[in-house]
């Protein structure tokens, strides 16, 4: 089976869901992985009620789930967790001798993130390559603005007036990685982006490369630097980099000449801002569903493979 059918067999042994969306090096290949190995599928399921997914997912399949889960999940909604991270979980089991990784999440959150980058959490891991059958409309509308808006932030980041597509490609992907604590703690190789371009370079061409954003000079891109592209993004995120310019930073937003050097730098420090505290987030939420063992387990893993690539 390709990808598109082991997301859809394994959504059809498992509670009711809205969608299966398939990401990361288990789905793409990255450079770094020798041929023997085989990384786990990554998985966003998006359901509609995240405790009652979990719920009858424990009824169906106890052993997804770790010790003494049922008393668990009978408290999943923490009240001194921020709402977003409420609808949020982890699973990693075995289906049909292949291991998946499950970042479970419900529909009002993931649009939510989406089209806010309030978190960024789930934004971030989508913008790099990902694969899906039947998808919503809606949702599948949210993923084409998330990437847009990731292609306008990742213009006004870089510096150089033209840039050939590996570089451009290679900004993308550092943005959801730029001050995760799996990066800050060296969980994850440092050159985890460069790894992810360079082994799925045509399907980022795929997502980006076509935008009609972007003009051509032979074989680079043309960097606009609009002033534009900054009050396109996001309303959060736009006031979270307009926090870090002072009065005389702002009034230059409507001066192209001086764009990049005023942007890029708040830019780059909300992104990092934003992917530590959300990534220290999600640790937690998917520790609550997966088990202190398990997380623990996993966590180890990738250090070991962070040495070894």
């Amino acid at each position: 089976m390709n990808n598109i059918e082991l997301i859809e067999d394994l959504r059809e042994n498992l509670p009711e869901s809205v969608a299966g969306i398939g990401y990361g090096s288990g789905m793409f290949y990255q450079k770094g992985y020798s041929a023997n190995e085989k990384p786990d599928k990554d998985v966003i399921l998006v359901v509609n009620n995240l405790h009652r997914f979990l719920t009858e997912d424990y009824q169906m399949h106890p052993e997804h789930f770790p010790k003494n889960a049922s008393k668990k999940y009978g408290k999943i909604e923490d009240k001194n967790v921020r709402w977003f991270n409420n609808k949020i979980g982890c699973l990693k089991f075995s289906h049909n001798a292949v291991n998946f990784k499950l970042l479970i999440t419900e529909k009002d959150a993931l649009l939510y993130d989406l089209l806010s980058w309030n978190h960024f959490s789930l934004a971030g891991r989508l913008s790099k390559p990902i694969t899906y059958g039947n998808i919503p409309e809606e949702i599948e509308d949210a993923l084409r603005i998330n990437c847009d808006n990731i292609l306008k932030a990742a213009l006004l980041a870089t510096p150089e007036a033209k840039i050939v597509p590996e570089e451009l490609y290679k900004t993308i992907a550092k943005l959801s990685y730029n001050g995760d604590i799996r990066m800050v703690l060296n969980f994850e190789k440092q050159s985890k982006a460069t790894d992810i371009v360079d082994g799925s370079f045509n399907y980022f061409e795929q997502i980006y490369g076509r935008n009609p954003i972007l003009t051509y000079d032979g074989d680079k891109i043309v960097n606009p630097y609009s002033v534009d592209f900054f009050d396109d993004l996001p309303a959060s995120f736009v006031n979270d980099v307009i926090s870090k310019l002072n009065n005389e930073d702002l009034a230059k937003l409507a001066d192209d000449d001086n764009l990049k050097e005023t942007l890029q730098m708040a830019i780059n420090d909300t992104f990092y801002k934003k992917n530590l505290i959300n990534s220290l987030f999600l640790l937690y939420s998917c520790e609550r569903t997966l088990g202190p063992k398990q997380a623990i387990s996993h966590a180890i893993t990738k250090k070991l493979k962070s040495f070894r690539r």
